[in-house]
């Protein structure tokens, strides 16, 4: 409807869900999900330069679930990170499969349950 205007929530909920993240409103985290983009890049700064790309590798209309992730070439288990994790730069690269992945954001390569995200009620010291 002409006038309608949510102050841009739905068109920044939309752009962040097409790359492949969700920011949790009044917290420093960002959920990981399927983008829909095989490449992104997010300037965070300009002077200096520093960007945020998101790779989706295998992406396609049957490849559409995340089976891993790396930050920065180091594998990440979690299905979460903090906006610290990339506020220098770094690259999220997902490896994208057909169906939803039995282990990832789930256990590490150890077998370790992966900590869920955290919670604005958890106890901050």
């Amino acid at each position: 409807m002409l006038g309608n205007d949510d102050s841009g929530a739905m068109g920044s909920w939309f752009a962040f869900h097409a790359m492949g993240i969700f920011p949790l409103a009044g917290q420093d985290v960002y959920l990981i999900n399927s983008p829909h983009f095989e490449q992104t890049t997010i300037i965070l700064s300009i002077s200096p330069t520093i960007t945020f790309t998101i790779i989706a590798n295998n992406l396609s209309n049957d490849n559409r679930y995340v089976q891993s992730a790396k930050i920065n070439g180091v594998e990440w288990h979690k299905t979460w990170f903090r906006h610290s994790d990339i506020a220098n730069g770094a690259v999220l690269e997902l490896e994208m499969g057909d169906r939803v992945s039995k282990t990832w954001g789930i256990v590490d390569a150890n077998g370790n349950p992966v900590p869920y995200p955290p919670s604005l009620s958890d106890n901050i010291e």
